[in-house]
């Protein structure tokens, strides 16, 4: 969804894993949202990836479905 929540210590554990596990694939960019969580995620997997990006690029258009009133439900 959209509500901004920040990333749980599982999430950052599973960013780096994701890191590792996607190294032999060669990354000619990084895309998320523009979501708190997921550009911390995708940090975490570039530091975690032998890659050259440093930076993700966050757009809104990776967002999450917006769930209006049931959001978090």
């Amino acid at each position: 969804g959209w509500s901004d929540a920040p990333l749980t210590e599982k999430g950052i554990e599973d960013g780096k894993r994701v890191g590792k596990a996607l190294a032999k694939i060669d990354f000619d960019y990084l895309f998320c949202s523009d979501m708190r969580r997921t550009v911390k995620t995708a940090e975490l997997l570039a530091a975690s990836h032998p890659t050259k990006i440093v930076h993700p690029e966050p757009d809104p258009a990776f967002r999450e479905v917006f769930f209006g009133f049931f959001e978090g439900e």
